[in-house]
Order: structure tokens, then C-alpha cells, then sequence
């Protein structure tokens, strides 16, 4: 189900980010793009690999769920792919081991039961390198 206000809230804290100085890469499902977690992970990957961050900040509005005691962001093609989700809680796991001073995150997104055995099955994916 489309939300009614997760891109417009994204390029909100785009434009906001912007004029606070920061270089910002905005991912959108707007119109007929869609969302993919390989899409995310070489945006993030791109800031990374620049070793010179002492912050990166990653936002997100969309679905999520919590699967456990992971929270799930849902990306374009979940649950069909349950690999098409950011799993916030390894991400956050993963980031510690980066060469970025801080990570902030920032997650518009519901936390909810999954509603379906499908939902339940979805796993998502870390966003962030395995140095």
C-alpha cells in the first residue's frame, strides 16, 4: 500500500540535509522506480569508502515491521523478496565496524507485527560493508 507522505518527507530531509552542507543521496520509489537493498548498500558504500566521514546519516520513510527483535525496513519489492528489506538492527551492527565516526539513523517507518506468514519470513539485508 503506498504511503502518502514518505517521499515527500524524504526530499523534506533532503532538502533540509542539503542546507545543512551535507553531500545527500535520495533513493525514491517515486513514480515507477523502485527501491532495490543493492540500490542502498552502494550509496552507502560510496560514503564509506571515502574514509574521510565523521558522520553519515541515514534516513527512512516507509513500511516497516519488526521481525523479533530486528526491525525490518520494507523496500519496493518486499515481502515478495525477502531480501528486498534493510534489517536496521545488522545494519546498525555492520556500521560499528566502519571507518565513520557516527551513524545516525533515522526511521519514519511503522513497527508492527508482520500481518502474514509471508511477512514473517522476510529476513532483509545489512546496508553496510563487511570490512
Amino acid at each position: 500500500m503506498p504511503l502518502k507522505a514518505a517521499v515527500s518527507g524524504a526530499r523534506q530531509v533532503e532538502t533540509w540535509l542539503k542546507a545543512e552542507g551535507f553531500d545527500v543521496t535520495c533513493l525514491t520509489d517515486e513514480g515507477d522506480r523502485s527501491v532495490h537493498v543493492k540500490d542502498v548498500k552502494n550509496a552507502i558504500k560510496k560514503y564509506v569508502d571515502l574514509g574521510t566521514l565523521e558522520q553519515l546519516l541515514i534516513y527512512f520513510a516507509g513500511h516497516g515491521q519488526l521481525n523479533g527483535f530486528d526491525e525490518l525496513w520494507l523496500l519496493s519489492d518486499a515481502p515478495d523478496d525477502p531480501d528486498e528489506a534493510i534489517n536496521q538492527t545488522s545494519s546498525g551492527d555492520f556500521a560499528r565496524f566502519c571507518d565513520v565516526a557516527s551513524v545516525v539513523f533515522i526511521s519514519d517507518a511503522c513497527r508492527s507485527k508482520p500481518l502474514s506468514s509471508q511477512a514473517e519470513r522476510v529476513s532483509g539485508l545489512s546496508i553496510f560493508p563487511n570490512p
